[in-house]
């Protein structure tokens, strides 16, 4: 190669040397999501688990980079710092329930799934995904042992989430290899043998009809649940949440059907179903909401529908309490009559514009809707119950967004409930409660995520005169504009977070 033609080549490959160099001394870009994912480790577990696990449920990719599995695998250990243990149901008679802060909270916890059982199962789900044996160990350590529930409560421990996933999850640790029929009976069987808690009477039925054991196994795990059932007992409040809706008593015939169907006698678990249901009938509660003859009538159709011995049916006086105790205090968040017509007049003023009617005096309707919001104002002065405060302005803000004309009012609706959330002690308090509020204001700011089907769809309800709400609205920008100047760390990561991960309206039409 001659002098000229080296000269050249040094020319050239000089620049692309030095960029290398450069490239080579600078670190590599880091991905903001994974940023940002890492920042949220100082929030509450109920916050962190929400951005995180939410993200990584949109957007498995980001579960490949270490730092995100991780950050999972913590938030799996730190569940049990989580404000409430399990998720909770309300189990008192709804005329009694109403409008109150504890239908409110028991809605909101089921909705968020970031109860300590909750944050377990989601970090489980997307583990067993890419580490299969990580999943299959950690899904065992997660406890079911909720606390004893008496009438002074109006909400009960639901621990069927548990149980509702644990067949899925089977299913992918056979075919990972990571359990087969005699080992995984040997650990259910484990697993019925430590419960405590009468709560998992219900859905543990329901999983052994799931399961397809075989004889022998099935034989083996109907004993230890029988086992199970003579002895534990529930309280009314309990009892209440386990026979809703019938379930105990058709899920025991399901069992017993299966059983004898597979030729085995179903005596056992009718027997012992039947000692449960007399022993967890002593008390009532004032406010109960068990159906003593309905209960009669229902097992005693099992029992006729399996062909059993008469002696194993419920009389009325089986099931009669030996005492009846207090009723649970609850706290009504109703609207208060001093604004109930004025929300009856928004609520004329959003039917006319739905049904496309002309609506005149707009005035009027928006001075109706800041005597709502000032009204609401007045309520700061109620300190004694800072979750009954939350609820009330939640409901008379978000009615305002949903119901006035559109323009100055509604953002102000907008921007005065995010403003209250930034202070509000629920936040530390009820993290569940305050999260799913905030998403339903969230909502209204995301316009842009409505794709074409989905507007068609609005469009056609709207056509027909329906009023629907949460929709996203142009007004909904004061939301992220207030986010976004608010002297909240958790506000400023919600900020963040609908800034790179751009969430979906979750608007159900």
């Amino acid at each position: 190669m001659n002098s000229a033609i080296r000269s050249s080549c040094l020319c050239l490959l000089l620049p692309l040397a030095a960029l290398y160099s450069d490239a080579l001394d600078k670190p590599p870009k880091t991905d903001p999501r994974i940023s940002f994912l890492a920042s949220t480790q100082g929030l509450p577990i109920e916050y962190r688990a929400d951005i995180v696990l939410s993200a990584v449920e949109a957007q498995p990719a980001l579960l490949q980079n270490a730092s995100v599995q991780r950050s999972v695998r913590d938030i799996f250990d730190l569940a049990g710092t989580a404000q409430h243990p399990y998720p909770l149901v309300t189990a008192i008679n709804q005329e009694y329930a109403g409008d109150s802060v504890e239908s409110q909270l028991t809605g909101d916890l089921s909705f968020q799934h970031l109860d300590g059982l909750g944050i377990r199962i989601r970090a489980v789900r997307l583990l067993t995904t890419s580490q299969p044996s990580l999943g299959y160990a950690l899904f065992l350590k997660i406890p079911v042992a909720p606390e004893p529930m008496e009438c002074g409560s109006a909400m009960v421990a639901d621990v069927s989430q548990y149980y509702n996933e644990l067949p899925r999850l089977i299913e992918l640790w056979k075919r990972a290899r990571l359990t087969n029929e005699q080992k995984l009976t040997a650990q259910l069987t484990s697993h019925i043998n430590g419960l405590r808690s009468p709560l998992a009477s219900s859905p543990l039925a329901d999983v052994i009809v799931r399961l397809e054991l075989g004889q022998a196994d099935l034989q083996q795990v109907v004993v230890a649940y029988e086992g199970y059932l003579d002895r534990v007992a529930a309280s009314d409040r309990e009892f209440g949440a386990i026979v809703e809706q019938d379930a105990f008593t058709r899920k025991i015939g399901l069992l017993a059907r299966l059983l004898k169907d597979r030729g085995l006698s179903p005596l056992g678990v009718l027997a012992s179903a039947r000692r449960f249901l007399v022993e967890s009938t002593h008390s009532s509660c004032r406010d109960s909401i068990v159906h003593r003859d309905a209960l009669v009538d229902r097992f005693n159709h099992v029992v006729d529908a399996m062909g059993a011995d008469q002696s194993l049916k419920l009389s009325q006086s089986d099931v009669l309490p030996k005492q009846t105790l207090d009723s649970a205090l609850l706290h009504d968040v109703g609207p208060d009559p001093a604004v109930s017509d004025k929300l009856r007049a928004l609520d004329r003023f959003s039917e006319r514009k739905n049904h496309g009617q002309e609506v005149s005096d707009q005035a009027s309707w928006e001075e109706a809707a800041e005597d709502v919001l000032h009204y609401a104002d007045r309520l700061d002065s109620q300190t004694d119950c800072p979750l009954c405060l939350f609820y009330r302005k939640f409901i008379l803000c978000y009615a305002v967004a949903n119901s006035a004309p559109p323009g100055q009012v509604v953002q102000s609706a907008l921007g005065r409930y995010i403003d209250y959330l930034s202070s509000s002690p629920v936040k530390q308090s009820e993290p569940s409660a305050w999260i799913t509020k905030l998403k339903l204001f969230l909502n209204f700011s995301r316009e842009q995520s409505i794709d074409d089907e989905q507007a068609k769809r609005i469009a056609k309800l709207q056509g027909m005169g329906l009023s629907l709400m949460d929709l996203p609205t142009p007004d909904g920008k004061v939301v992220l504009e207030q986010m976004r100047y608010a002297r909240d760390p958790i506000m400023n990561a919600y900020y963040t977070n609908e800034l790179l991960f751009k969430p979906k309206s979750s608007v159900p039409y």
